[in-house]
């Protein structure tokens, strides 16, 4: 099929064939981020014999990986068609995810081993960056507007249905080989589905109507870079997030090793506590939405910052004998990061005009993702000066992010919207205000409730 511009999906297929489509393709893609997601690929690193550094490499490489998406516009342009970009780049990179079934099959194991998973980790995840990428415009391109909702709706509940169901069905299958003494089977197994169900999920796209992209002007990237770097709401967004990636990329390797070796939790309960993060977030999404349509996004990004900052302080109190704890952590850290995520999300979008948004996020994923990519190596260092086996390393990276995010919240109280004192919605926020917003729309404090479609259009403006 030749390509079409901005042809609807629904037109082009029926609207109960759409939806099929893009469900299926929703779960075999979620079946793939899930199973080769951080709880594997942490469980599978160690059998190998990572050590601290290592793991914090590995963690990271997927977010310097984010520099694959500075090719995704220029590939789109040089093919003239989304299809023949977005579809080899899905199905071929996941296909690399075989490389540790081929490292397990062989029985390699340390240095070597390390080596190939990294090497497959991050031809992956560049690949996949610059496919997201033409992803996200090929379906804007095909998918009509006023179907969206629908059709977006019916993919992101397949995706949390694979979600909630293979994370902790995964984790449950490689406790019952880890008893057995064939915790590389386990590994491997894990690893073939994802690599399959990936690899199916990109050739489900191949019966999307094609879309061609519009034509862009070649632009010298050092010329963009110097125009957005002199815009001053785009370094204040860039520079906040950036920092903010900080706090969250130094521990990021460590949760799960932190729950294995000194909560001694099994694989199960990790992937239990990952599921009802996600269904806390499922829950909570609608009434974020329409907080952030009443009161504007900046606010609540400053005030879910803030809650999110505590949530590291909650991993001081679990113990093996009681891990409680970390239930209410999950429940709480469902919320809060919902909220941020929604609020973050449309930072960058307002920040860039509509003819540099493609270049200008992948910009902006690069820098941030550079960020994490450096914090994540510097936890893994933090970590090995007293190693893995010593909680209190732990503790340190637990209470420097904790300092980190804390002022990085303070930082984004700067982030202020016309006619707003963000210091006094904060308190307000954290009253019953906040609540009633969430629960019934409602505004909550007397400026936020002031003028809701002003704030909507100054997130879109500014």
């Amino acid at each position: 099929m030749p390509p079409q511009d901005a042809d609807s999906l629904i037109t082009g297929l029926g609207s109960q064939q759409a939806l099929r489509l893009v469900r299926s393709e929703g779960f075999f893609a979620e079946v793939f981020n899930s199973l080769s997601g951080p709880t594997f690929v942490t469980g599978l690193a160690l059998w190998f014999g990572a050590d601290e550094v290592t793991l914090g490499l590995l963690v990271a490489l997927p977010f310097i990986a984010q520099a694959g998406q500075l090719a995704g516009p220029l590939l789109e342009n040089r093919l003239q068609s989304r299809r023949r970009f977005v579809v080899p780049a899905f199905a071929l990179g996941r296909l690399l995810w075989l490389v540790p079934v081929l490292l397990l099959a062989l029985g390699v194991r340390g240095g070597m081993a390390l080596h190939w998973l990294g090497i497959a980790a991050l031809a992956m995840t560049v690949i996949g960056s610059a496919g997201n990428n033409g992803w996200t415009s090929w379906m804007a391109d095909v998918v009509a507007p006023t179907q969206r909702g629908r059709v977006f709706g019916a993919r992101t509940a397949a995706v949390t249905v694979a979600t909630m169901t293979l994370v902790p069905l995964g984790s449950l299958w490689l406790d019952k080989m880890r008893e057995s003494g064939r915790e590389p089977l386990g590994h491997a197994v894990l690893a073939a589905v994802a690599a399959v169900c990936g690899c199916i999920a990109g050739l489900t796209l191949l019966r999307l109507p094609d879309a061609a992209p519009i034509p862009v002007p070649e632009r010298d990237p050092v010329s963009l870079t110097r125009r957005l770097l002199r815009r001053r709401r785009f370094r204040r967004v860039v520079a906040l997030f950036s920092l903010w990636n900080v706090s969250i990329g130094m521990p990021a390797a460590f949760w799960t090793v932190y729950m294995l070796k000194h909560l001694h939790m099994s694989f199960f309960l990790i992937g239990v506590h990952a599921s009802i993060i996600l269904g806390v977030r499922v829950f909570c999404t609608g009434h974020w939405s329409r907080l952030i349509d009443t009161v504007g996004s900046q606010r609540v990004l400053v005030g879910s910052s803030f809650g999110a900052a505590i949530i590291p302080l909650l991993w001081f109190l679990p113990s093996p004998g009681a891990i409680w704890p970390i239930w209410i952590e999950a429940v709480i850290s469902g919320f809060f990061w919902t909220g941020f995520g929604q609020a973050a999300f449309i930072q960058p979008i307002a920040a860039l005009a509509s003819d540099e948004r493609s270049r200008g996020l992948a910009f902006y994923n690069v820098l941030t993702g550079s960020a994490m990519f450096v914090a994540s190596v510097v936890g893994g260092k933090i970590v090995n000066v007293s190693g893995m086996d010593a909680i209190h390393s732990f503790y340190a990276l637990f209470g420097v992010t904790t300092a980190i995010r804390l002022f990085t919240s303070m930082l984004a109280l700067r982030m202020t919207e016309p006619g707003v004192e963000m210091h006094k919605f904060l308190f307000s926020f954290y009253g019953s205000g906040m609540l009633g917003a969430t629960g019934s729309g409602a505004p909550s404090s007397p400026q936020a409730g002031a003028a809701p479609a002003q704030a909507r259009r100054r997130d879109r403006n500014r």
